[in-house]
């Protein structure tokens, strides 16, 4: 514990000078790490390590390697100085950028030194590579958890084991996948189920162990083990915020299915319009492949149900849900995501019994669009949008700009904002498609009002570069520029109104 402590005061001295940046990187977390045997007399470690990427060379803060073996680091540093008390935003992107240091250098474990210390993991065996956050411990003295982190990191006699900190990782990402779980309501029901239904503990011991758990249930206990039990039978619990429904009379209901027999696909899905629910259904077949085309919350589901053995089980070409799984979405889009693991036109790939497209059946306010017409004859007074690319959502002309950008960008991950610029060479109202937000942040006021710059509709591409989309489309831009070149280059579905 005395080098975590030292650590600790040097740390709280550096806030109370309000040291530099670059003071904290020489004079507090060089002189720690060479503490722990990393060092350059030592030969393994690197300070300002140069990182290629596209036509630019990044810096990593530190670079940790093997002795005499510089091939690939084994862990990547980056820092700030200890006062930095970065926004969500900010945070969000300094994360993202020690993400790319780590995916460009094929390194799977990343340390953030800031407000606090920060262990960060990248599993090389999974499709989506995003840093996971997996300790963050504050400089505080006696830190249990600094300790810990003192021990993996130690490298005094080249002791350093980059397959204990893999474990490491790997158990501390089993026992968060096992607490989200187990603090939501549905695992809270099944440990108060386990308890009340115990017959050898008495009420006493009962209720210890419920006070632990923070159960402040205020009920009968028998009472409320019947209605568990009676709702076991009648349903299962998948999402703790939005149980599943039953179909009544007044809630009617409608089954869908997908096949992708190549990716070992074949999924059922219960539609339930009134309340905007998609429940994919126990046993269904899904996709073992998560691309970074899916959508981010998609991602984060299927990351929660795939890693949950009492959710899915793993098989040769897929996973099989051992439970209903509730989406609750304005369009399919999303349930077809999850099932398939990358983008996919819901609208066509749900299909009824009979064979009926789902887009066919709930879509006939809607028509698809023949992008091969290069004009369209639209009320050129109308402002209301006329275009989708999903035939639920309608924005506004200049925001289905913004949308046509976002998707190319969501399905092309790997390509830098030159190859994204080069792909939208078009120009509107003599402004140029998209900008980078250094570019925009250099323009005056009126300038800057011609772009998209509101934090969520900011883009960034591959290497986390930020850029934005101009807002200057007409109706004419729309038929003569944005349809050819969804037609000729994207192949896109693209649906106006009736």
């Amino acid at each position: 514990m005395e080098t975590w402590n030292k650590l600790c005061e040097k740390v709280q001295s550096d806030r109370k000078t309000n040291t530099s940046e670059r003071a904290f990187e020489k004079d507090t977390v060089k002189y720690f790490l060479s503490g722990l045997g990393w060092s350059e007399w030592e030969d393994n470690l690197i300070e300002q390590y140069p990182i290629k990427a596209a036509n630019t060379t990044l810096y990593a803060d530190f670079a940790l390697f093997k002795k005499g073996d510089r091939t690939f680091p084994e862990i990547i540093i980056e820092l700030k100085k200890p006062n930095h008390k970065p926004s969500r935003k900010q945070k969000e992107e300094e994360v993202r950028q020690i993400g790319t240091y780590m995916k460009q250098k094929d390194c799977c474990f990343g340390l953030y030194f800031g407000e606090k210390m920060e262990l960060y993991f990248i599993d090389s065996s999974q499709t989506i590579r995003t840093p996971k956050l997996i300790l963050s411990v504050a400089f505080e003295k006696n830190n249990e958890d600094g300790q810990c982190l003192i021990g993996l990191l130690r490298n005094s006699n080249h002791t350093f084991s980059n397959q204990r900190l893999l474990q490491f990782c790997q158990e501390q990402i089993a026992i968060n996948n096992a607490l989200v779980y187990w603090c939501s309501e549905e695992g809270k029901e099944k440990l108060y189920e386990f308890i009340i239904t115990e017959t050898r503990l008495n009420s006493e011991l009962k209720n210890r162990i419920r006070s632990k758990l923070r159960l402040n249930i205020q009920r009968d206990e028998v009472t409320s083990a019947n209605r568990i039990i009676e709702q076991k039978k009648a349903s299962t619990r998948t999402n703790p915020d939005n149980p599943v429904s039953i179909p009544t009379a007044d809630m009617p209901s409608f089954i869908f299915h997908l096949k992708v027999p190549k990716k070992g696909v074949e999924a059922t899905m219960c539609y339930i319009p009134q309340e905007n629910k998609y429940i994919i259904k126990k046993g269904s077949k899904i996709s073992k492949e998560t691309k970074e085309s899916c959508n981010d919350n998609v991602i984060q589901k299927r990351e929660e149900i795939l890693h949950d053995i009492s959710a899915a089980k793993v098989q040769a070409d897929c996973y099989i849900l051992l439970t209903d799984i509730v989406i609750i979405s304005g369009t399919p889009n999303l349930s077809a995501q999850f099932c398939t693991g990358r983008s996919t036109n819901a609208r066509k790939s749900w299909k009824d019994e009979n064979g009926i497209e789902f887009g066919a059946k709930f879509s006939t306010a809607h028509k698809k669009e023949n992008v091969s017409y290069r004009r369209v004859e639209i009320d050129t007074q109308k402002r209301q949008g006329n275009y989708s690319l999903d035939g639920m959502s309608y924005p506004s002309l200049r925001r289905f700009v913004l949308d046509v950008v976002r998707k190319y960008v969501t399905e092309h991950p790997s390509d830098s904002y030159e190859t994204i610029l080069a792909k939208f060479p078009i120009r509107s109202n003599n402004n140029r498609t998209l900008i980078t937000q250094k570019e925009w942040e250099d323009k005056n006021g009126n300038a800057q009002n011609r772009y998209f710059h509101s934090p969520e509709d900011i883009l960034r591409d591959s290497f986390g570069k930020a850029f934005l989309v101009s807002n200057q489309w007409t109706q004419e831009d729309i038929i003569s520029k944005i349809l050819p070149l969804i037609k000729d280059q994207l192949d896109w579905d693209v649906y106006t109104k009736d």
